[in-house]
């Protein structure tokens, strides 16, 4: 259990390490994405020879955000890109089958942290463990795929095969039940470019950013860029032209919103604000999540209006020299959120704040030289307001599927109308099919 958090501080924020309109500046311009509202999706035009919209499976639902979700939640999804390794995240305890499948590659018994007397985790997750870590088993799809694109994609539309055709991301769709006017709801740092298609959106305005210090020329006083500021709320305003034009205002205007959002709760020029801002920057560990978590609390502390983060952990593809590599991505994330729970306990987010990881496959029980191949089921990673421990059930090392993997006991339907239910999305408006979410996984 996570103890209560302290009365937040009042919260101010250095426009030269922190977003202060790169976010949904950039991605409107050219330095990210907007994610929303693209050729797919035309917004409402008066123009008669507009387009209609078109709509996802789920969209009539979608369109109206439901009146019972709690307010000020937000969810932090961290993409383990490469597919993470379960069975190397959560081991089971002197497991004589999994010894004889990848005896090379697992831990000492004596180095793991126990959670009970059949399980345990990878020992560099012992940080987070200790502040509250939920461990969702035996995620997956019954219908899997060996291909890296082929799962993310899957992952990124909440499609649990191919076949299912939905054009908006799951969390876009997400978004779209919490949108209620802010600049955006969400927001995607790092990844592909800062490119999500888990967060394209029909309605919500949601965008992907891949520097978190990019859109600064919106910041500068210089002349030119001011000009250049002008030019953009210019083009806002104009009217006529395609749907696609429209969209393309829109995203623009909220940008600028965006930006005027957070440049009005900046502390440039005041040398207090600046210090305690560079140290609270300076908890966070130096790699990349760890800049993304620091760029990410900064954005739930500013009040933004932002419901939903997307993040990316990447480097999780372990075909060789897996122990040391999956060692030290484990360690890396857990240092990252062991400092991003602090921050946000500091500010009193710690408790409306869930953290949820997404990957697009396990791997193999059987190991391949010094690593481990592409596999089916594994595990996802709560932490925050949630009842630490083991949910969902464990797949079966004697019962595997076709292709030798482990078959999953907890669908992704499954597991994303948990993170639904977080919010108190009803997963019929968000996912296709009868998909139930787990019971007992959070504590509020």
């Amino acid at each position: 259990m996570t103890s209560p958090a302290p009365e937040p501080k009042k919260t101010t924020t250095s426009r030269r390490r922190f977003l202060a309109g790169a976010g949904a500046t950039s991605a409107a311009i050219g330095g990210g994405y907007l994610l929303t509202r693209d050729e797919r999706w035309p917004a409402t035009s008066d123009d008669p020879k507009a387009a209609p919209a078109k709509t996802s499976p789920t969209s009539a639902a979608a369109q109206t955000p439901l009146a019972d979700v709690p307010e000020g939640r937000t969810l932090v999804v961290i993409d383990l890109a490469g597919g993470n390794d379960g069975l190397a995240t959560l081991e089971p305890y002197e497991s004589g089958r999994l010894r004889s499948l990848r005896e090379n590659v697992m831990h000492d018994p004596e180095e793991l942290v126990m959670l009970d007397d059949e399980m345990a985790l990878n020992p560099s997750l012992a940080g987070l463990n200790e502040i509250g870590l939920a461990v969702i088993e035996g995620v997956g799809t019954t219908d899997g795929d060996m291909s890296h694109f082929e799962m993310a994609n899957r992952w990124a539309y909440g499609m649990a095969s191919s076949d299912d055709g939905f054009s908006s991301g799951f969390f876009g769709r997400l978004c779209d039940q919490l949108d209620v006017g802010a600049p955006l709801t969400g927001l995607a740092i790092g990844g592909r470019g800062g490119y999500a298609k888990a967060l394209l959106a029909e309605k919500a305005v949601t965008a992907g950013l891949s520097d978190i210090d990019a859109g600064w020329y919106f910041r500068d006083e210089g002349e030119w860029f001011q000009q250049y500021r002008a030019s953009v709320l210019a083009m806002a305003a104009s009217t006529g032209g395609s749907p696609l034009l429209a969209n393309a205002r829109i995203g623009a205007a909220r940008a600028v919103e965006f930006a005027d959002m957070l440049g009005g709760i900046s502390a440039d020029g005041d040398e207090k604000a600046e210090a305690e801002e560079k140290e609270r920057r300076d908890a966070y560990p130096s790699t990349g999540l760890g800049e993304q978590l620091a760029a990410a609390a900064g954005l739930l502390r500013a009040g933004t209006g932002i419901r939903v983060l997307h993040l990316t952990h990447g480097g999780f593809d372990t075909h060789d020299d897996q122990p040391g590599t999956h060692n030290y991505l484990m360690m890396e994330l857990s240092e990252a959120l062991v400092a991003f729970r602090n921050d946000l306990a500091d500010a009193g987010l710690d408790g409306s704040t869930l953290i949820a990881t997404t990957s697009e496959f396990g791997r193999r029980p059987r190991s391949s030289g010094s690593g481990t191949d592409h596999g089916n089921a594994s595990v996802a990673l709560l932490s925050g307001p949630v009842v630490p421990g083991r949910h969902g059930e464990s797949p079966s090392l004697s019962k595997l599927d076709a292709d030798d993997n482990l078959a999953p006991t907890v669908g992704m339907g499954d597991y994303y109308a948990t993170l639904a239910s977080w919010f108190g999305v009803d997963a019929t408006t968000v996912l296709e099919g009868t998909n139930t979410a787990l019971d007992g996984v959070f504590n509020a």
